[in-house]
């Protein structure tokens, strides 16, 4: 597949979404979720569970009638992308010969991943927990289907580059760099649920 062309996000780039949305081509369904995946590796999961608060907030249709719901919009896209067959497929940029070590699995470890790998690197990612999604994994059925998560997962994993070491729990970060890797991210995020004083 030809690599498309990635554009910085901004209010234009809003619009191929949206008329991939509208017109629901394979091609368009392909170039609208090139423009997610590229911004965010977990766009499936993103447009699930992402509150309106956020994107829809500043949506400028607020001020007609009413916000478009930018997350619902994003998560059928990129499922509906899946479903042809057709999720984009980004070169690599040339290999740097760097290898980096990202400690934590979850969103931004894994969003750190995706970056990472897509400009050369070799990527390692430690996580002490058996799966990787951090905590994705705990958000209820009805509002993140596994198989989104796991969807998003597989593309992450077939840029290439990004190697997962679930089950492997990482002391001390500043150790890494004497195994090799050039740099390390620790991305470790939230261990433990925060619980309420509540009996």
């Amino acid at each position: 597949t030809p690599t498309p062309e990635i554009y910085p996000l901004s209010l234009h780039d809003a619009l191929p979404i949206f008329m991939a949305a509208r017109c629901g081509e394979p091609s368009d369904y392909r170039r609208a979720s090139a423009h997610i995946l590229a911004h965010n590796p977990l766009g499936g999961v993103c447009g699930s569970v992402c509150p309106d608060s956020l994107c829809m907030a500043r949506c400028s249709r607020r001020g007609f009638d009413a916000a478009v719901n930018i997350p619902a919009v994003q998560a059928a896209i990129v499922r509906k992308a899946r479903q042809l067959g057709v999720l984009p497929r980004f070169e690599p940029l040339p290999a740097t010969g760097q290898r980096v070590a990202v400690v934590g699995a979850g969103p931004a470890g894994l969003g750190a991943a995706s970056g990472l790998a897509k400009a050369g690197h070799t990527v390692h990612v430690f996580d002490r927990a058996r799966e990787p999604g951090g905590m994705a994994r705990p958000i209820p059925r009805h509002r993140l289907e596994p198989e989104v998560l796991a969807s998003d997962l597989a593309w992450l994993l077939g840029l290439g580059g990004v190697r997962l070491g679930p089950g492997e729990p990482v002391a001390l970060p500043r150790d890494l760099l004497a195994r090799g890797f050039a740099a390390v991210i620790v991305a470790a995020g939230l261990s433990e649920p925060v619980q309420l004083d509540v009996p």
